[in-house]
């Protein structure tokens, strides 16, 4: 992956994904769980399922930025994956098309090399 200036958008996608695993590490270590609808369920899935999908952002973001592409893009399909099903599960279709629709096609393109 090249993350220069022409690949302005695929950075920020990256970023996107470190960003809610940030999060979602902090919001485990907190109360503020009721914030995040997405936390939420992942919470009523396993009670462990936040804090393993927020670690799981964050390599997938790290293993992106220190050049791993392939399996970077695998993990980060599989996260945003699990994200979308949690979408759907809770019937939140618009977030679903609009967030982690365009997250896990990004992490496939780059995992094909189209990107």
């Amino acid at each position: 992956m090249n993350y220069r200036i022409e690949n302005f958008a695929a950075a920020c996608l990256v970023l996107l994904t470190l960003l809610y695993g940030v999060v979602f590490i902090i919001m485990t270590q907190t109360e503020a769980y009721g914030l995040s609808s997405l936390y939420s369920v992942m919470l009523d899935v396993h009670p462990r399922g936040p804090l393993v999908w927020g670690i799981a952002a964050i390599a997938a973001a790290a293993l992106a930025l220190a050049r791993q592409a392939r399996l970077a893009s695998m993990l980060g399909f599989m996260v945003w994956l699990f994200a979308g099903i949690c979408y759907i599960i809770m019937g939140n279709y618009l977030l679903f098309i609009c967030l982690t629709v365009p997250l896990m096609l990004f992490w496939l393109l780059e995992y094909t090399g189209m990107l």
